[in-house]
């Protein structure tokens, strides 16, 4: 398998209960790709999710 750099998704808090993509998420992880999740409740969290995004050193966001 191919290494993958460690991602970090935003997802819209709408989006949070989606059964289809909480699969992908989990078989990805299965996988055993890095794939941090942060869903956004406020103005600001994007941003603050980007930041966070930086400091954890991931390339895809």
């Amino acid at each position: 398998m191919a290494n993958f750099p460690a991602s970090l998704l935003i997802l819209n808090g709408k989006s949070a209960d989606n059964q289809p993509l909480r699969e992908a998420i989990t078989l990805l992880r299965d996988e055993g790709i890095q794939i941090h999740v942060r869903v956004t409740w406020e103005k600001g969290d994007a941003q603050r999710y980007v930041d966070e995004a930086r400091r954890l050193g991931v390339e895809t966001v």
